[in-house]
């Protein structure tokens, strides 16, 4: 009987507390220009990352999936939504994400 009782006071804590330590996602746009679409081998994709997700572990996350990319890293350029920002931009679902290799001309 009491480990009956244990159980269900342990799975109704779990229904109740779920809402609450569900991890939420948002899917964002990645845009790849140059070298980075060589070696992604797409110009775009969806890419979801968690809610609250700075463009800093988006990266981090990405050079595990690409790990081609990570020498490029301290040569890239981001922008979001066409707008340059540093790592610690808060990504919103829908953002564009940008990743813009060096550029020279002539």
């Amino acid at each position: 009987m009491r480990r009956s009782f244990c159980y269900i006071v342990f799975l109704s804590a779990v229904i109740l507390l779920a809402p609450i330590l569900e991890v939420y996602s948002l899917k964002v746009k990645l845009l790849f220009f140059a070298t980075c679409r060589d070696i992604t081998g797409v110009k775009a994709m969806d890419y979801e990352v968690d809610d609250q997700a700075t463009l800093s572990e988006l990266k981090k996350q990405l050079y595990v999936e690409h790990p081609e990319l990570k020498p490029l890293e301290k040569t890239l350029s981001f922008a979001v939504n066409t707008e340059y920002v540093d790592d610690a931009v808060r990504l919103c679902c829908g953002d564009e994400v940008a990743f813009i290799p060096p550029v020279s001309g002539g």
